[in-house]
């Protein structure tokens, strides 16, 4: 009978938890910190680009939801859709691409679906592009206050699937229009930081597609919540994983 010596099994615990815990934690970005630096516009100061590179970089696919105010007028009530990691895209032009095309292939989905998590499309994402489908965003409330907080969450997929710390909940901190040459259908770029959770600390939602069509028509009070599908890249800085 095969046995192990008993001198060894602290050793051979540390070792094993040390590999578990190595397995559970992202995989570091290879895109550099000047990346986001050059798509920040410049003369603003609500979007202040890191000195250090991102710890992740992820595309975002799904929808944001609206609800109809009493006033007439839509208004957000937070978005959800599905994250791939998109760091082996760069340096290649389709890293700079790929929330343009992904737009196009979702906006082209035969049906009407209204699943922001999707998995049939997200393997069709993964298969075209070659990235993984790595997490979850959504939003959540905070407390009695009916506060709602992005919520980004890789405890599902990828190398952190089952580490309960791989997620963040996050404040935004600021916000710009998407610059020109884009129009009013595209969400606003944002900056945000994290309150709990230990994969980053600071994200960056940039280069959106899509997401406001809805608030520049009218609607009536009472009127059934709507979506509009939308696509944006997302800079996670500052893990502690």
């Amino acid at each position: 009978m095969f046995r192990v010596a008993l001198s060894f099994l602290p050793l051979l615990l540390l070792t094993t938890a040390g590999l578990a815990a190595s397995s559970r934690r992202a995989t570091p970005s290879s895109v550099p910190a000047s990346v986001l630096a050059q798509l920040l516009p410049a003369n603003q100061h609500q979007l202040v680009a890191p000195t250090d590179a991102p710890t992740f970089v992820a595309l975002v696919v799904g929808f944001q939801n609206f609800t109809c105010t009493q006033q007439g007028a839509w208004a957000s009530d937070g978005f959800a859709g599905q994250l791939f990691d998109i760091s082996s895209l760069f340096p290649g032009s389709e890293f700079s691409q790929i929330q343009n095309d992904a737009y196009t292939d979702w906006v082209s989905q035969p049906g009407p679906s209204t699943n922001p998590f999707d998995l049939t499309f997200a393997k069709k994402v993964e298969d075209k592009y070659g990235i993984p489908l790595s997490g979850r965003h959504y939003f959540s409330p905070s407390g009695a206050t009916g506060v709602t907080n992005p919520v980004f969450d890789f405890t599902n997929y990828g190398p952190t699937a089952g580490n309960p710390d791989a997620i963040v909940v996050a404040d935004v901190t600021g916000h710009i229009p998407t610059p020109a040459p884009t129009g009013d259908s595209d969400s606003d770029w944002q900056a945000m930081r994290g309150v709990s959770g230990k994969f980053a600390s600071t994200m960056f939602r940039v280069s959106t597609h899509g997401g406001e069509q809805f608030l520049i028509e009218d609607c009536q009070p009472g009127y059934p919540g709507d979506q509009a599908k939308f696509t944006a890249q997302l800079f996670f800085y500052g893990s502690k994983l």
